[in-house]
């Protein structure tokens, strides 16, 4: 079952994603990842549970770390991510586009 929650405590807005992350969820990661950016200063992404994600979902989380980062806000990955997903990142050419001081552990796999 596919889930996207979003948690806010503060400053921080937790985005917990479960299932396939694909074009068929595409409008709700959106709807979700925008009110993330508008809620908070620290976007915090759990991917652990995720069995799939495509480009399409790559390109929402790509386009809001790019947003979060402009605006002097920050993204980090709590937990694991899974290899399904790191592989996703790497095929799709993501794998090296965040910047040298970005830490979030999304796109370098930091964290794994």
């Amino acid at each position: 079952m596919t889930q996207i929650t979003l948690e806010v405590a503060g400053e921080t807005a937790t985005l917990t994603l479960a299932g396939d992350m694909t074009i068929q969820r595409a409008t709700l990661l959106k709807g979700k990842l925008l009110e993330a950016l508008t809620r908070a200063t620290h976007v915090a992404l759990k991917l652990e549970h995720v069995s799939s994600i495509d480009l399409s979902a790559l390109q929402l989380l790509c386009s809001v770390h790019r947003t979060l980062l402009g605006d002097g806000k920050t993204l980090s990955v709590i937990g694991f991510v899974p290899e399904s997903v790191r592989e996703a990142i790497t095929l799709a050419g993501y794998k090296d586009c965040a910047p040298e001081n970005d830490n979030s552990g999304l796109w370098k796999g930091v964290l794994n």
